[in-house]
């Protein structure tokens, strides 16, 4: 006991003497000089007032910022669409097939004219091949159809003979009707959606079962359907193989569009967390543990397809599958990166987007395979087709599904003599338009030198026509012949499946969507092979195309280069605080495609300016550049370099696990004309960059907000414990900032380094009391992860704490001012409209040093609190009981200041409860999501499960503090044990500390940690001594 009591009277002196050393005669002080007018300002009110100027200042830029519009390659491109859309309601998929059938619906959509229509017995007969198609989060089952109608368009139009599959077939479009539900913000959604798909899915197949036509045919029937889903909807996709009711096997090609695979976007429903938890753990497990189950690693693909820097919705680095899918089952890439798009796409238009929705409807139809019971391809041909359709090709992993590697269509060629061959070094890059077409031989050979690591073949070309260009690639061959001397010749293929296409960059060319699917214009082809494929040939042949085929401004550009094609500029952004970094292109020494790699610029929070400057006349083509990262695939083209241009990458990003033996470095490719010497300078944008931060910490808004609020209530009660007086918000936090802040603003910045450390992260995870977060990443050895505090793992990037700090002091103060400005404003309405009689009558009422209550306004609190906890058990989430207690706190502090008496203890009532509306206030927004969640379940007349958010226990101490609040009691400061005193106080501090490191990806554990304290406030305000 001894002690015990001994650790108490230390650690209550170590808190007196580190922590809260300053006294209520500051705070007095601070009162007295802020209520007298003329008087001089101290020293603290001024650094407070500059620190809040700067919060605000700052506050102002980056939401300045955020409301700026998009310049550049960043411009959305997309064209609207037209269709003639139909919903067929399948009816047959009742409550009989899924406990679901009442909530939702089943709809197969037609595209009038080209689907198969109702036939003679008021019936569709199925003979296509399934898709299912899930909305996201609040979204309609109608936005399947752009891509539903796209691919009924290039079907049964003339466009068919393009499809690179023979075994392609219709695709009966099936979409689930959510009515428009919440996925994002509430878990059991989410698993009620998944389970109706599953259900959906087994009904589908049935239907094929007993359709005529499929029998007719002869064709296997479909054992699995292709799921495509939207947002939230990818994520449910996903979650479906996870649940009993799946059928195995039913679902092997996934494609999500904007879907947030890696965290969840919204973290105010820890069961939102445990589902992800759960769902990335067992796909992970799934392709970990082949041997147990290889059907997931053997035939499962997962494509996830995001719109770039103009999602608003969620941060495009969500849709990273980066640790959880291996690159043979799936990949992320970006719509700028995808050939015939090349445009960024915001959450929304993503689904109907005109060059996205055809390229997609495209790549389903090559996908699909008739023959086959699964109703698709292999994998790995699903894959190639998906990296073929969907990444630029100049990844450094593309030259892999090149044909020119397996490529077996031979073309026999007589040899070339050894003095017809150009080497490398010979010969600079063949250029051929109008003006030298005269000028050049009509067959050109280049000798491929071996043993050159640098030896790289290029050619671009704007020609619409590719048939007219001739181009081998040759082996020497020795033709054995029976009758004679070996003859010898030359054994030759084309490359003329592995072109690729890159925008169109001319005069007039502005942005890279000019050139794209459905343009006008045509985009340029591309060639560009590394020395390991070129290894496998000896020459190439290249024949002039005619000349009638040529316009004025059409060329061929040709290059076989053994020079260094690679430019390493080594800078990082400390440097570039400094100084911008500069580089340049030689064009008479440097490939025309040349690559600058920068090894240490790899957040995706910091932007760039890219300035460049070019000599030369009468170019062929505009210099532009393609701006690429490996991983995710992400390729980014500018043109018009003369204008300024803007670098936004999207790589290792706050939260989001990444492999660290990845290559996460920026990579300028610039492609330049001929005779065009080019100098660059890199800068960072700070502006773009401010940008970025909003869409990337929105949830930081709910929860440094608290931390701030909890610290300052720490000092308040400190003081009340220390001298019976409880201070006002607004001065504490004054007086807070002149002693903390620099400390604070320190312990900003040093977090970022410190929560890096391994240890400390394995540490804070074992600390963590959610218990959701991914503990699967952090096993993994080559997983790199920050989930704590801004999940930044840069040390350049520490600035972001102190800028989020100013920003959250300055919106406290403004929150706290708000509440003071209303108290006023009531004070000022009351005095007008109170009577003397009533004044004279709660003055008597005040000045009793204990409050009697009466006894009607006390049953009616005790029914009232009895009313909110039985619906809480059987109805309404707590999460709506906590939005009427705020009001009903919001009702008290009104009336503490109608009845307006300057007392000491009216003064603490006052302030005490106005603190914790405050507190309140920061937890509402946590809460609010779910009560839209309800709300809209009850619109809709259903009952959603809440299970967990039907804890009575997790709302009963606020109810009960609430309600004593409403009686006009307080905390005591007096005849109350010590260690009582530092359990309320390390309580404030221990949420505050919460708040700033698990906060961001754990809001909703804060509701918990503020009921707990809540009810340790509503122990201390009990005086068991009393008979009341």
């Amino acid at each position: 006991m001894c002690s015990v009591l001994r650790f108490q009277r230390n650690m209550a002196s170590w808190v007196k003497r580190h922590v809260f050393t300053f006294d209520l005669g500051d705070i007095q002080e601070k009162r007295g000089s802020d209520s007298g007018s003329g008087q001089s300002r101290s020293t603290a009110d001024r650094y407070f007032n500059a620190v809040f100027g700067l919060g605000l200042l700052l506050f102002c830029i980056v939401c300045m910022a955020y409301l700026s519009p998009f310049l550049g390659s960043d411009l959305p491109q997309c064209r609207s669409v037209t269709m003639y859309p139909s919903y067929a309601l399948v009816q047959g998929f009742d409550r009989r097939f899924s406990r679901l059938g009442r909530k939702y619906h089943l709809y197969l959509y037609r595209e009038a004219g080209k689907d198969n229509g109702f036939s003679d017995d008021n019936e569709i007969h199925l003979d296509g091949i399934p898709v299912l198609f899930i909305p996201g989060n609040a979204g309609t089952y109608k936005q399947v159809r752009s891509i539903a109608a796209a691919t009924a368009n290039l079907y049964y139009g003339e466009m068919r003979d393009a499809l690179n599959n023979n075994n392609t077939k219709n695709l009966d479009f099936f979409t689930a009707d959510f009515n428009e539900d919440f996925t994002a913000f509430h878990g059991r959604t989410m698993l009620d959606q998944a389970e109706y798909c599953n259900d959906a899915i087994r009904y589908i197949l049935s239907i094929y079962e007993l359709s005529d036509k499929y029998r007719a045919s002869g064709e296997p029937l479909p054992t699995s359907v292709l799921v495509v889903g939207h947002s939230m909807g990818g994520i449910v996709a996903r979650v479906m193989t996870t649940l009993k009711n799946h059928i195995p096997q039913s679902i092997n090609t996934i494609l999500t569009l904007s879907s947030p695979h890696s965290t969840a976007p919204a973290t105010f429903d820890g069961d939102i967390l445990k589902i992800y938890n759960a769902m990335n753990a067992f796909w992970e497990s799934k392709f970990r543990d082949r041997d147990k189950d290889p059907f997931y690693a053997e035939n499962v693909s997962v494509i996830s397809i995001t719109g770039g820097v103009l999602d608003s919705v969620l941060p495009a680095d969500y849709t990273s599958l980066e640790g959880i899918i291996p690159s043979d089952n799936g990949f992320t890439t970006y719509t700028t990166t995808i050939p015939w798009v090349w445009t960024p796409i915001d959450h929304l238009a993503i689904v109907w987007c005109d060059q996205l929705r055809i390229v997609v409807a495209k790549l389903l139809l090559e996908l699909v395979d008739r023959t086959s019971a699964s109703k698709t391809r292999p994998l790995p041909d699903r894959m190639r087709l998906a990296r073929r359709s969907l990444l630029s090709g100049l990844e450094s992993s593309a030259s892999a599904d090149f044909h020119l590697w397996d490529n077996e269509d031979y073309i026999f060629q007589p040899k070339v003599a050894p003095g017809a061959l150009t080497t490398a070094q010979e010969m600079s890059p063949i250029l051929l338009n109008v003006e030298t077409y005269d000028t050049l031989n009509e067959y050109n050979y280049l000798a491929i030198p071996h043993n050159e690591p640098n030896l790289r073949f290029s050619l671009l070309t704007s020609l619409e026509n590719l048939e007219e260009l001739h181009i081998l690639f040759c082996q020497n061959y020795n033709e054995h012949n029976s009758n004679g001397p070996i003859e010898y010749s030359s054994r030759c293929v084309s490359p003329s499946q592995d072109f690729i296409h890159v925008p169109r960059s001319f005069e007039n060319s502005k942005y890279p969507s000019e050139s794209s699917v459905g343009s006008a214009s045509l985009p340029f082809k591309a060639l560009h092979f590394n020395q390991t494929l070129l290894s496998k040939y000896d020459f190439i042949k290249f024949r002039k195309p005619s000349k009638s085929s040529f316009k004025d401004e059409d060329f061929v550009l040709v290059e076989l280069s053994t020079t260094d094609w690679q430019t390493t500029v080594n800078c990082n952004p400390f440097q570039l605080l400094l100084s911008s970094a500069k580089f340049a292109h030689n064009a008479s020494s440097a490939p025309f495609i040349q690559t600058f790699r920068f090894p240490y610029l790899s957040s995706s929070l910091v932007s760039y300016k890219l300035d460049v400057s070019y000599t030369g006349e009468n170019l062929v083509f505009e210099p532009f550049i393609a701006q690429s990262i490996d991983s995710p695939f992400e390729t980014k083209w500018h043109l018009r370099l003369r204008d300024s241009v803007t670098i936004t990458i999207h790589s290792e990003a706050p939260f989001i696990p990444f492999e660290s033996h990845y290559d996460k470095s920026v990579k300028l490719r610039l492609i330049a004309p001929p005779d065009c010497n080019i100098n660059l300078s890199l800068s960072i944008n700070w502006y773009m960059t401010l940008k970025f931060l909003f869409i990337r910490y929105r949830l930081a808004v709910a929860a440094l907000p608290l931390s701030l609020v909890s610290f300052v209530l720490a000092n308040q009660f400190a003081l009340y414990y220390s001298s019976s007086f409880f201070p006002d918000f607004s001065t504490t936090l004054r007086a807070v900032t002149s002693k903390f802040w620099l400390k604070l603003t320190l312990s900003s910045i040093l977090l970022t380094p410190i929560l890096n450390i391994s240890f400390i992260q394995r540490l804070i995870h074992s600390l963590d009391p959610s218990g959701v977060n991914s503990p699967f990443l952090i096993r993994k050895k080559n997983i790199m992860t920050a989930a704590y505090y801004l999940g930044i793992r840069e040390i350049f990037m520490c600035w972001i704490g102190p800028l989020l700090s100013c920003i959250t002091l300055s919106l406290v103060y403004m929150l706290a001012f708000g509440i003071s400005t209303l108290e006023s404003c009531v004070r000022r309405v009351s005095c007008y409209m109170s009577t003397a009689i009533s004044k004279t009558r709660m003055k008597e009422i005040w000045l009793k040093d204990e409050c009697e209550y009466e006894e009607g306004l006390v049953l009616r609190r005790r029914i009232g609190s009895g009313i909110m906890i039985l619906a809480v058990v059987l109805y309404v989430p707590y999460q709506l009981v906590f939005v009427l207690l705020f009001l009903v706190q919001l009702n008290t502090v009104i009336k503490l200041n109608i009845n307006y008496f300057n007392t000491k203890r009216h003064s603490n009532l006052r302030n005490y409860n106005s603190s914790y509306l405050l507190l309140m206030l920061c937890v509402l927004p946590i809460n609010a999501p779910m009560v839209f969640v309800f709300l809209h379940n009850f619109g809709r007349r259903w009952v959603t499960s809440f299970r967990s958010h039907h804890n009575c226990l997790a709302i009963l101490p606020i109810i009960l503090l609430v309600c004593d609040n409403a009686g006009l009691r307080i905390p005591r400061s007096h005849c109350i044990e010590r260690i009582s005193k530092l359990i309320t106080i390390g309580s404030f501090l221990y949420l505050s500390l919460y708040s700033v490191i698990y906060g961001i990806r754990n809001l909703f554990w804060a509701h918990h940690l503020v009921n707990l304290i809540s009810g340790w406030l509503l122990f201390t305000s009990l005086d068991l001594t009393s008979n009341n």
